[in-house]
């Protein structure tokens, strides 16, 4: 399935047919999406999105669901720690010397024994495993994202 759709879904968007009227579905321009709450330029202007380099990853074994500890390096704004549910496809031998992308201005939430100072951002596929968003080349740290 494409974007997140299921088969049905996919199917109709070669007939420009809505086969989903759930409350969360529209159609548009022959697609269906499955939309959240609109907002403005201004809000999303509101989010520090930026690139960092993961400098140090942990196993997080204290964590419910399996994930990692990592450090990543955001330049001049620092470096920060998170906790990323992404053991599916990632493991640790590969993390360090990756380039990421992550909200920085979240306030820090603690996950179990650890706080998480940012979060990183990823796609998330049909069976729940997380593909990390990254520069299609290598960017300074810190650079932000609009």
């Amino acid at each position: 399935a494409e974007f997140g759709l299921g088969d049905a879904q996919c199917a109709a968007l070669a007939t420009g047919e809505v086969v989903n009227k759930s409350p969360g579905f529209r159609a548009g321009r022959g697609l269906i999406f499955n939309y959240m709450e609109t907002i403005t330029y201004k809000d999303f202007e509101k989010l520090e999105i930026r690139v960092g380099t993961i400098v140090k990853a942990e196993e997080f074994s204290d964590a419910r669901k399996p994930a990692y500890k990592l450090w990543i390096d955001f330049g001049s704004f620092g470096t920060r720690k998170t906790s990323a549910q992404i053991t599916q496809l990632y493991d640790l031998t590969n993390l360090v010397g990756r380039q990421v992308v992550a909200v920085t201005n979240f306030p820090p939430k603690q996950v179990g024994k650890f706080m998480s100072e940012c979060l990183v951002l990823g796609g998330v596929g049909e069976a729940g495993q997380v593909v990390l968003l990254q520069p299609e080349r290598s960017v300074e740290n810190g650079l932000r994202v609009l």
